[in-house]
């Protein structure tokens, strides 16, 4: 933005965390996505024993490092608050709050002339990444950095952080490997600086391996689940395939649907733009429709999945493209375009939220812990990680792989469990019998919801059922 004072931004993001500070406990609830506490429980391991590992699903290979394929450049800094602010939801997610902040300043104070920030501010999807504990806010931020390097052409910083974002997320290192490539294309200099940023690229991806080597083990994957997550090239090699898994990862299904306006109009005014100006279309603009399209393409070579929340990366390529394309015009029509943008992604995630169960913050979930024994244990929800992560938590995926409740039942009896965390909501299974065999010993209320099925729906939680087991039969 043109004569943009100072203070505006920071004094905006200042609200705007306050706010989202407000609600990060209770939006998205304790019980909505288990994968957050997944990843905290590998910053504990590393803060613990600096080892990238998960301790909490028994007879799974997981528990002897996670491997190459780690984010430890997310790991660590969460590692570090655990250890000097404690643990628990609130932290975990902090460093995704303080993450999608920056990326937004960056945003003002680096991309100069255009307001694109005001708009991103508001995006549906971000407000979400900031609000979960995953790396996606974190690597959002660091895409920014980089299309910021790319079209800058700041060529060595340009070959470090591409080699580097992988460490942050894979995800986030194949569309850094995009803009990377879109660089190489359109640099100023010879052929000598694109060898040295190839170079820094190589020197930066392998001191992250060989850290990762160090802290999660030397094996490229380590759980038999993750092998067709990754490279789906050499699961498939039918061309048809390939093609269709490029074009889902444009997610042109939540683009059309307007699942984030934000995007998607950011995106058109973007389009509009080029297509009006033609041979007037900015180099920078250039690079980043290119960093766009290599990044679809090497994340459907690189990446079988298409998760809704990594529908938030085509947010850097969108704020580019948008705040670039309407950056020819005058400074108050397109902040005023802007900033109903805004307010239309605004108004979606406020829509969003008011539709889903009221809940309660992690806190209220602590009276479990009251009823547990230390050193014993107890069999749960993985997101009761954060209620429990100093108890002996078992969480048990092996269930999935057990031909028969036998085989599951011996299985868990060898883990010595004593205690079963269930929710209202869980009606059947292996664990509600073998729990409803022994006997409750306290019920905890508790406001909140579970996101199960294909389309996500949000099933209400009313409260926590803590089951002493049943001892087992010699």
């Amino acid at each position: 933005m043109k004569n943009l004072k100072p203070w505006l931004p920071v004094s905006f993001i200042l609200a705007w965390g306050i706010v989202n500070l407000v609600f990060l406990e209770t939006w998205p609830n304790l019980m909505a996505y288990g994968d957050e506490a997944w990843f905290s429980d590998v910053a504990w391991s590393l803060a613990q024993r600096l080892r990238l590992a998960n301790t909490i699903f028994p007879f799974i290979p997981l528990e002897k490092g996670l491997g190459l394929v780690a984010e430890t450049l997310y790991y660590v800094p969460l590692a570090l608050i655990f250890r000097f602010a404690g643990v628990g939801l609130l932290q975990a997610r902090l460093l995704s709050l303080i993450a999608a902040g920056v990326a937004i300043l960056i945003l003002a104070y680096r991309l100069r002339g255009t307001s694109a920030w005001i708009a991103v501010a508001f995006s549906p999807s971000l407000l979400l990444a900031a609000h979960t504990a995953r790396p996606e806010a974190t690597g959002v931020m660091i895409l920014i950095i980089h299309l910021l390097l790319v079209i800058s052409d700041k060529w060595a910083l340009v070959g470090i952080l591409g080699g580097l974002s992988f460490f942050v997320s894979p995800v986030v290192g194949l569309w850094g490997s995009g803009a990377f490539i879109a660089w190489l294309m359109f640099s100023r200099g010879g052929w000598k600086r694109r060898l040295w940023a190839t170079g820094l690229f190589a020197l930066s991806l392998s001191v992250g391996l060989g850290l990762n080597a160090l802290l999660g083990g030397p094996w490229i994957i380590s759980y038999q689940g993750f092998t067709d997550y990754y490279v789906p090239v050499l699961r498939d090699q039918n061309p048809l395939f390939l093609l269709k898994a490029i074009a889902k990862k444009t997610y042109w299904f939540h683009l059309i649907g307007l699942r984030d306006p934000v995007i998607t109009l950011l995106f058109a005014a973007g389009i509009i733009s080029v297509a009006i100006r033609r041979s007037r279309v900015q180099k920078e603009e250039l690079m980043v429709w290119l960093a766009l399209a290599f990044g679809i393409a090497i994340n459907g070579l690189g990446i079988s999945r298409t998760p809704d929340y990594y529908f938030v990366y085509l947010l850097g390529p969108a704020a580019f493209a948008g705040g670039l394309g309407l950056k020819p015009l005058r400074q108050s029509l397109s902040t005023a375009i802007l900033l109903i943008i805004g307010l239309a992604g605004l108004a979606k995630a406020f829509l969003e939220i008011r539709e889903l169960p009221r809940s309660d913050p992690a806190s209220k979930a602590v009276a479990l812990r009251g009823g547990i024994p230390n050193g014993a244990g107890v069999v749960g929800h993985i997101s009761l990680w954060y209620v429990l992560y100093d108890k002996r938590l078992i969480v048990p995926m092996f269930g999935e792989t057990a031909k028969d409740k036998e085989e599951f039942t011996d299985r868990l009896n060898s883990l010595s469990p004593g205690f079963v965390v269930l929710t209202d909501r869980d009606t059947s299974g292996w664990v509600k019998e073998l729990a409803t065999e022994g006997e409750l010993v306290r019920r905890v209320p508790f406001r909140g919801y579970g996101v199960s099925g294909k389309a996500g729906n949000a099933e209400p939680i009313r409260e926590l059922l803590l089951y002493r087991l049943k001892p087992a039969e010699p």
